[in-house]
């Protein structure tokens, strides 16, 4: 059941249906999402939330290795695109060089956010300004009187010169879950492959049920030295929701769907990447979002929201059973 000890190192939203855990002091992130009854749905490292035992990395921006990156997982904000982390800074010389694509920003997911308000059911986090990006992000967590979340971010242009973002919303799951979005016949769904030169990696195989894509963590493919599966898909989901499934729990997401024109062109509106391992700490889900994306003067803000539902679920952990309860639930 719910590990309160570690919880009581959060900031608690409680009501009969939901209950979720703000960790402020590490990027401002959502350490802890369950009905109130329940466990946790996000993949966490729960020791790490005491962070006068676990500090949290205080890495240089001008020195950060991607050696240096410190999972703590839960629901985090990225920028977009992924491509362009490293190349709008002269901090790092190094990672602009080699065009990085990690780690993510440290001044965004390791920086101490400041509390701004809080009440029962509602707290607001105001980060630092980013040497990296050039924004400064605060972000707003507040129950529902229905039993969902809401989840904003916004994020202000620091810099006195233009720059171009967008807000990408990451929520991390446990591996072994299944993600689901709706798609139809004429969606454009990009795929894109694990590092299958290193001997060890093969692609995670997808399918489409009955109307829902999804990427199938198939552990009987852990043979022949195989030790890792994993896929990202790009998915425009005109639908505005993708799913995930825990033994227990159904997780939805859902925001108004951003036009396919709007988004930077290397990304998508709902994105998957999943990673299934023969160590569990390296196995992960991850059920990703990204905002309009940006031009943005000195001063100016852009926003991204985004709604959760959890429901119980007791059926089989298959595909098609998962499929059939969101075909009943939402239809």
């Amino acid at each position: 059941m719910a590990n309160t000890n570690m919880e009581s190192h959060l900031v608690i939203l409680q009501n009969e249906s939901v209950t979720v855990g703000a960790l402020p002091q590490v990027g401002g992130r959502v350490a802890l999402l369950r009905r109130t009854d329940g466990e946790n749905i996000l993949k966490a490292v729960p020791e790490k939330w005491d962070t006068a035992a676990f500090p949290p990395p205080c890495p240089s921006p001008s020195t950060i290795t991607p050696d240096d990156f410190v999972p703590y997982y839960g629901h985090t904000i990225w920028v977009g695109p992924q491509a362009a982390w490293w190349q709008r800074q002269s901090l790092n010389t190094k990672l602009r060089n080699k065009h990085s694509q990690w780690p993510p920003d440290p001044c965004l997911t390791f920086s101490p956010y400041e509390v701004t308000e809080q009440t029962a059911s509602r707290i607001v986090m105001q980060g630092p300004a980013s040497e990296i990006t050039g924004l400064q992000i605060s972000k707003t967590v507040e129950l529902l009187d229905d039993g969902r979340v809401r989840h904003r971010a916004e994020a202000v242009n620091r810099r006195d010169e233009p720059v171009a973002w967008d807000l990408w919303s990451n929520t991390r799951m446990d591996g072994t879950c299944r993600a689901y979005v709706p798609v139809t016949p004429d969606d454009y769904c990009r795929y894109n492959f694990a590092d299958t030169d290193i001997a060890n990696r093969r692609d995670m195989p997808f399918r489409i049920v009955d109307g829902f894509y999804t990427l199938d963590p198939d552990a009987s493919l852990f043979k022949d030295g195989v030790t890792t599966l994993g896929a990202k898909a790009f998915l425009p989901c005109a639908a505005g929701w993708m799913a995930g499934f825990t033994e227990t729990d159904l997780f939805i997401k859902k925001s108004t769907p951003v036009p396919f024109k709007d988004i930077h062109p290397k990304q998508a509106f709902a994105e998957i990447y999943q990673r299934l391992d023969t160590n569990p700490a390296d196995t992960i889900l991850e059920l990703e979002m990204h905002g309009k994306y940006c031009h943005l003067k000195p001063g100016e803000s852009m926003s991204f929201e985004e709604t959760w539902e959890l429901a119980p679920y007791s059926g089989a952990n298959t595909a098609e059973a998962h499929v059939k309860f969101l075909r009943e639930r939402y239809e």
